[in-house]
């Protein structure tokens, strides 16, 4: 099956595993004003750019495990941005908007760690 790579595909994967500029073409290797030529148009995808995306593409989804603590059924439609908790720094779903930590062991290390450095200033 042929698989189409668009300029905004390429921004839109980009964008959704959370790539700085230069660490995507560095996983392409490619140099960042090339993608960044690609992505707004200025030059079209090539066979090789896109054959390098679509491996890239395939790695990085294949990678994801999406883990949970509770009893999921098989098809769970997920409508929350993932985002980084301020402690641990993994990627999680967090159940309200304001929510910055996963748990509150979390919480409290990195309450900890700020107690630390006040105490050395």
């Amino acid at each position: 099956m042929t698989q189409i790579v668009t300029r905004a595909r390429v921004r839109q994967f980009r964008k959704r595993q959370l790539f700085t500029m230069r660490e995507f073409a560095y996983a392409l290797g490619y140099h960042p004003n090339y993608i960044r030529a690609v992505e707004c148009g200025a030059l079209p995808v090539s066979r090789i750019f896109a054959t390098k995306f679509l491996r890239l593409e395939q790695d990085t989804y294949s990678k994801q495990i999406i883990q949970s603590r509770y009893i999921l059924p098989r098809e769970v439609l997920i409508l929350a941005k993932a985002r980084k908790c301020a402690g641990c720094k993994r990627s999680v779903i967090l159940p309200y908007a304001h929510q910055k930590y996963c748990d509150a062991t979390c919480r409290a290390r990195a309450h900890q760690k700020s107690k630390r450095k006040e105490v050395r200033q």
